[in-house]
């Protein structure tokens, strides 16, 4: 088995917000954020400063700017308390509130009751799916620290509860806060009545942060929601923190990012013997649904620029694995495979069955790499 992990982003660079919270205006947790009255204005600057502190919102006169030529007015400039970590103040707080998630193992953590009140300066671009996000956007910073030392790469999962959203919202992951481009993003676009039900699925490395926003879909799009932030193993059967639970809502196609580099599972789907295929690293997704889809179209591709993995994926009501001299198991609804290709398709009709069913997304032996799973509810 190849192993092409990437080693961990070293800049989080908003983990100094917890210490500079209320120099920077932030407040950590689930409250609202945002709507704090405003400020006597920063102390001047002594110099022609670099980026000032976010200048107590500018006070009795004209709001404080970001720093810069030091002093200035009844507004004044910052007084510099955020310099240590440029970013952070200049661009991570000017983007919308940011929130500070931490995983060191599996797990799954909720944020309710939370309200978007940023100031509507990020969007995605037009792409897996989404159009625009015009409204304001409260931002998640979330670290994996794996605390093992054994699993340097997991999946972070996010998902908007469609019951709990109150406005037409969209998902979006950045590597960078605020800059760089959209890693995924997703947008439910089932009409008026379909709020939320978004989902993301993508990699992330041990040291690394990626930003989850959540933002709406025009300037009026604001209000309360609640998000799940999920981090799975991604391999394995041996427990719920090892596959990535994905809930299903109408509303669109939705895109995952995963990689089969990853930990070693002997696992394939086919008869034993030669008629059995797969032979490489699996990533295992837990799929659950609403009682309205009736089925999901499934597309599996290879996004490794450098490598012709041959893709494959199998279905299962339950989540066991298959060596290659053990029979197929009973649980197993099909095994799609393109031949030495990749862009395997299949139509899965949930009829009759009950939540949850299994997806491994596998390659051949040898082989491994980065993909894309397009997954469209019915």
């Amino acid at each position: 088995m190849r192993r092409r992990i990437s080693a961990g982003w070293p800049g989080a660079v908003c983990l100094f917000i917890a210490l500079l919270g209320s120099a920077c205006g932030l407040v950590v947790g689930s409250e609202t954020i945002g709507s704090e009255p405003l400020g006597e204005g920063g102390k001047a600057g002594s110099g022609g400063g670099g980026i000032g502190g976010m200048g107590g919102m500018g006070g009795t006169g004209a709001n404080g700017g970001m720093g810069g030529g030091g002093g200035g007015g009844n507004g004044g400039a910052g007084g510099g308390s955020c310099d240590p970590v440029p970013e952070a103040c200049s661009a991570c707080l000017s983007c919308g509130p940011v929130e500070m998630v931490e995983f060191t193992s599996p797990g799954t953590k909720f944020f309710p009751a939370a309200k978007t009140q940023g100031i509507g300066a990020v969007a995605p671009e037009p792409k897996f799916g989404c159009i625009k996000a015009d409204g304001p956007e409260r931002v998640y910073a979330v670290t994996y620290n794996d605390a093992s030392g054994t699993t340097p790469t997991a999946f972070l999962t996010a998902s908007l509860n469609r019951f709990s959203t109150q406005f037409n919202s969209v998902l979006y992951a950045k590597k960078n806060c605020c800059a760089g481009p959209t890693e995924l993003c997703s947008d439910s676009t089932g009409g008026p009545a379909m709020l939320g039900g978004e989902v993301l699925s993508l990699p992330i490395s041990s040291g690394e942060t990626l930003y989850i926003f959540v933002d709406g879909a025009d300037a009026a799009a604001a209000g309360s929601y609640e998000i799940t932030l999920n981090l799975s193993y991604g391999f394995g059967c041996e427990s719920n923190q090892f596959y990535i639970p994905i809930p299903l809502e109408l509303g669109g196609p939705i895109t995952l990012k995963g990689t089969t580099d990853i930990e070693d599972e002997n696992n394939g789907c086919g008869s034993p013997g030669f008629g059995w295929i797969g032979w490489g690293s699996s990533a295992v997704y837990e799929l659950s649904w609403a009682d309205d889809v009736k089925s999901v179209d499934i597309k599996l591709k290879n996004t490794d620029a450098s490598e012709a993995n041959d893709t494959l994926f199998y279905l299962r009501t339950t989540c066991e694995t298959q060596g290659g001299a053990e029979g197929t198991p009973d649980s197993e609804l099909a095994c799609v495979d393109n031949n030495d290709a990749t862009d395997e398709t299949y139509s899965l009709s949930l009829a009759g069955k009950t939540p949850p069913i299994f997806l491994f997304a596998d390659v051949g032996q040898g082989e491994g790499g980065p993909f894309e799973l397009t997954l469209t509810p019915k």
